[in-house]
């Protein structure tokens, strides 16, 4: 669709336009996938313009953990797409309206995900694993694990990478 030699200009309009049409945030890892499975732009590409956006201020980042950085929408990024929307080729902007109204949900989803470890009596270690969305548990996993160090490296990966394990984990369930 839009590949990594378009307009850096077109493509950072792109980026302002889906977290405006978002409400004005996203998580930066659905912002990343939505732009990488439609192969929008490249990974570098993103990342890139992602961080000339915060240098300039359009758009900065809330992030409570380093897992669940959010992207929002400055009012100096509202104005200068409002200034500048109508520099982004119609048939890209439709495109890319397309791809955002297909997966708006998933942009606007809260996501909550927890871990915790628990020593228990045996000196063996539980470790707690949960992903909320949306107020409501959509997993929670137990695991027995023999000791401190793997626990730790558990709740690590887990931080960084619940998304993937998650998707990966119905994928095993649910196909075939």
């Amino acid at each position: 669709m839009f590949h990594n030699g378009e307009n850096q200009a077109e493509n950072k309009l792109l980026l302002l336009y889906l977290l405006s049409e978002v409400d004005g945030e996203a998580y930066q890892r659905q912002v990343v996938d939505l732009i990488l499975d439609h192969a929008v732009m490249d990974y570098f590409m993103v990342q890139q313009l992602i961080s000339e956006l915060k240098k300039s201020e359009l758009i900065e980042e809330k992030s409570p953990r380093e897992e669940s950085k959010k992207l929002v929408l400055t009012p100096e990024g509202k104005n200068t797409l409002a200034y500048f929307k109508n520099r982004i080729p119609k048939n890209k902007l439709q495109n890319f309206k397309q791809l955002i109204q297909d997966r708006k949900q998933a942009l606007q989803e809260n996501i909550k995900v927890s871990s915790k470890i628990q020593k228990l009596q045996d000196g063996s270690y539980l470790v707690k694993l949960g992903v909320v969305k949306n107020g409501v548990e959509e997993l929670f996993l137990k695991l027995h694990v023999s000791n401190l160090q793997k626990s730790e490296r558990i709740v690590d990966r887990w931080n960084k990478n619940h998304y993937w394990v998650s998707e990966e984990l119905y994928s095993l369930l649910l196909d075939n």
